[in-house]
């Protein structure tokens, strides 16, 4: 059997309910007010406010490697690394066939003797020409002297001719003699000029033959220079990357091997907007967050490019076309990382960061 409601009691519950009810409203909408005025303060506080610290995802690992190339073409004989390998300086890292330069290299060994030998031919004939320029002008004083003679013996046979005691067929065969004394003169001075001419030419043949020596030797040099370079080192200490040789393949100088990547001189590089640079300087503290690896390592600013991305575009943009918009522009800074941090060996080329840089310290 069901009792009638107390009608005081309802209308009391109802009043109770809706005290509640407008309570719930006043805090929800008093809350969500809070909540857009603290957004609204926090967006005015980012856009008015200056930070200290400023930061960019638009940075990545960086390296400068060593790209391995010979310097000379031929076939691969042998590979000594393999990739991904750590290497050192110095470490050989592969060979080339070296018959075909160790052929030039004996050639170039017989053309220095060839030579040297000219050369040594050459400067004896230069040594050997004066004695034949002495024995020549020996020659000549040698008929001076008998023209001397002969011209003081037709003096005397024409004066006893005179006093009709000499024949004039004795002072007709003096004269004769002098006259063929005189020509032997004359060919013996021609023998003097040829012969120092002579030396001359031998002089100038000793100087052609040290070029020719000078010549087998830079050739020598170039043929063991070339026999050396059958065998690649490697030129840093690192690790190898992108090997694209493989023994028996036939290589041209100067295309890539493969590289090598020094980790230990990792670098960070980091493109900020220009209108954050005005209080960055090379000394400051970086925090730097790895994407891959959800780490965080610590470096130091150490010094900013001398241009911005867009200065060395292979198309640079012209502003002088009348259609001109501005664009803050972006300039990379390079990051040095602060040695001995366990998770730095993380690192390799390429990989994707978040740098902070505070600019007040």
């Amino acid at each position: 059997m069901s009792h009638p409601e107390n009608p005081e009691v309802t209308a009391s519950s109802s009043s109770k309910r809706s005290l509640i009810q407008n309570l719930k409203t006043h805090w929800f909408m008093t809350i969500a007010a809070l909540t857009i005025l603290a957004s609204i303060g926090w967006v005015v506080w980012i856009i008015f406010i200056p930070s200290s610290t400023i930061e960019t995802d638009d940075a990545h690992v960086d390296v400068e490697y060593a790209t391995i190339s010979p310097k000379i073409s031929g076939e691969v004989t042998a590979l000594y690394v393999e990739d991904h390998q750590a290497v050192k300086a110095g470490q050989l890292l592969a060979r080339i066939d070296a018959r075909d330069y160790e052929a030039a290299l004996a050639e170039a060994e017989s053309n220095l003797a060839k030579a040297q030998a000219e050369l040594k031919a050459a400067e004896m004939l230069v040594e050997r020409q004066p004695t034949q320029i002495r024995e020549a002008q020996a020659q000549v004083r040698k008929m001076q002297a008998s023209i001397q003679q002969t011209q003081d013996n037709t003096a005397r046979y024409q004066e006893l001719q005179k006093l009709g005691a000499e024949s004039r067929l004795v002072t007709q065969q003096s004269k004769t003699t002098l006259a063929e004394q005189h020509a032997d003169l004359d060919n013996n001075q021609e023998k003097v000029i040829d012969a120092e001419y002579q030396l001359k030419q031998y002089k100038i043949q000793v100087l052609a033959s040290q070029a020719t020596l000078k010549q087998a030797r830079v050739a020598l040099d170039k043929a063991k220079l070339n026999l050396s370079y059958t065998e690649i080192y490697a030129p840093i200490d690192g690790s190898i990357g992108q090997k694209s040789v493989h023994i028996g393949n036939y290589v041209s100088t100067g295309n890539p091997l493969m590289v090598i990547v020094p980790l230990d001189k990792i670098y960070i590089e980091a493109n900020f907007r220009e209108v954050e640079l005005k209080n960055v300087q090379s000394g400051q503290p970086v925090k730097i967050h790895v994407d891959a690896y959800n780490v965080d390592l610590n470096g130091t600013v150490d010094s900013f490019s001398p241009s911005t991305g867009a200065f060395f575009s292979p198309i640079s943009s012209s502003n002088a076309t009348g259609n001109f918009t501005k664009i803050v522009q972006r300039l990379p800074l390079r990051i040095q990382l602060v040695q001995h941090q366990p998770n730095a060996n993380l690192l390799r080329p390429g990989l994707s960061v978040v740098v902070s840089i505070n600019t007040q310290k």
